[in-house]
Parts: C-alpha cells; structure tokens; sequence
C-alpha cells in the first residue's frame, strides 16, 4: 500500500471519528431517517479522476467498516458520489441536488480548493455539515469560512512550511 494511500485512509478515519463525535454531541442530524448519507463530491472523470477514486476507495473502506460495528448510532452509512468536473459550479449544482433532493448529512471533497470556497458557501446556506479533505489553500478557512465546514488537512503555508 503506497504511502498517499495510507495518508488518504487515515484523513478517510480522522474523518469519521469527527463525525462520530458530532453525531453523540448533535443526534438530531440523523433523526428523521434510517440511513445517514455522505454526499461525496469529487472529480470522477478527466485528468483528476484518480484522486476521486483513491478518496472514495478510502472513504468506502471506512463505511463498510463502521457499518460492520452496526452503523453509525445504529443507523446505516451510504455514501452518494457526483463527478465535480473540479469545477466549483458544477460541485455547487451537485451540493444542492445532495442537500435538497437526497437529504444528505454530510458533504464530502477532496480536490480543488476553488471548489472547497463554493462548498463552503453552500453548506453554510443549507447549514449541512462539509467536510473538505484536501482544499489546502490559506484563504479556504479564512474568509469564507463556515461553522459547517471542517478541513481535515493542513493549510499550504503550512506544507511550504514544513
């Protein structure tokens, strides 16, 4: 297993350890239905469509294992992916039709952090929690930050830095 991998699968747990303790601190999140829903949006297609792949293989493998201990507060965990394009309109049309037709809990990125600011505003307009695993950029958690949205990665100054 190669190194990125290994990365990927362990923001993929740091992940759901944050949702875990989010949904003991906030059930409500999943009252209303049977099964808790992760809208992934990331690039399936075009040049990027690799990392798509290797996030949602990671992202997968941390479902089926939760899912295995009996869910998430007992409730089954799917995951929902869209192809972002790694475009931000196009992941904000996506993000929408997630939030408002399938009743997604969470949203989930991993590229571009272009489209990390236009989720960041959706997910703040539809206070739906948003989970950004990659958008590095400085400015992705300054301005355009949200109450609803939580970077898991570290910033690009902090990677220069390092």
């Amino acid at each position: 297993m190669s190194k990125t991998l290994v990365g990927r699968l362990g923001i993929v747990a740091a992940c759901f350890l944050f949702v875990n303790l989010i949904a003991v601190q906030r059930p409500a999140v999943s009252t209303a239905q049977d099964t808790i829903k992760i809208g992934m949006i990331d690039p399936f297609s075009g040049p990027f469509e690799y990392a798509g792949r290797l996030e949602l293989a990671g992202l997968q493998f941390a479902v089926d294992e939760q899912n295995a201990k009996g869910g998430l507060l007992g409730k089954k965990i799917e995951i929902l992916t869209a192809d972002s394009e790694l475009k931000p309109d196009v992941a904000v049309r996506k993000a929408k039709k997630f939030i408002l037709e399938e009743k997604v809990n969470f949203l989930s990125h991993n590229s571009g952090s272009h489209i990390s600011v236009a989720l960041n505003q959706v997910s703040a307009k539809y206070k739906t929690i948003y989970i950004n695993s990659g958008g590095m950029s400085d400015f992705v958690q300054g301005k355009e930050v949200s109450p609803y949205s939580f970077r898991l990665c570290q910033n690009a100054h902090m990677f220069v830095a390092a």
